[in-house]
């Protein structure tokens, strides 16, 4: 190969000259451009290709997730649904009680209480019934015909007791006794219904 001087000096201007390149210096730049479109195309398919990997992943770890809240959903519903069944049981059993604690005893409930509790008892004898003073006095002003009533040829005592609410009654006899006030009655329900 020859050497070239360092530098050219021309005599005179240089007009309408064109370097061409060496048909090697065209040939190097046109493999360049392909090399740099065939590493281009390549880093293409490979980022295409990750992504595609990322995007199956990312998609199994949603529906695994998915699948994890419906199962966890399907088994906690039964137990939710228990729940909420025994608090409007109750929440409607407390508002039946307010209800009910609301409503003024009359005589006729009075009486009709009576005979329930009386017609609970095994064995009739002596009874002597406890009621609200209140609830005895409504009896005896209107001189109710359940005081003059007789169980087994015997008529029953009342007795005014301040410790049974109003609308309950206790009935005694020597065998045992009935508990009809009304805070029993509730507690009965709710055990019943297993909410106590």
């Amino acid at each position: 190969m020859t050497s070239l001087p360092e530098n050219i000096t021309f005599s005179q201007p240089l007009r309408e000259i064109q370097l061409r390149p060496k048909q090697g210096a065209q040939a190097d730049a046109d493999r360049l451009r392909e090399r740099d479109r065939e590493n281009y195309e390549r880093g293409l398919r490979d980022g295409e290709k990750k992504l595609r990997e990322q995007l199956l992943q990312q998609r199994g770890e949603l529906i695994a997730l998915q699948n994890g809240v419906l199962n966890s959903l399907r088994h906690s519903l039964p137990t939710l649904i228990q729940e909420n069944e025994k608090a409007l049981v109750a929440l409607a059993l407390d508002v039946a009680q307010r209800v009910v604690a609301g409503t003024p005893v009359s005589v006729e409930l009075i009486e009709s209480l009576v005979r329930e509790a009386v017609n609970q008892l095994e064995e009739h004898g002596d009874l002597t019934l406890l009621l609200n003073p209140a609830d005895l006095a409504l009896l005896e002003q209107i001189n109710a015909p359940i005081l003059l009533a007789e169980v087994s040829g015997k008529k029953m005592r009342f007795t005014a007791s301040p410790g049974i609410s109003p609308g309950g009654c206790l009935v005694k006899t020597r065998f045992g006794s009935v508990d009809s006030r009304r805070e029993t009655r509730w507690n009965l329900v709710t055990q019943s219904l297993g909410l106590s």
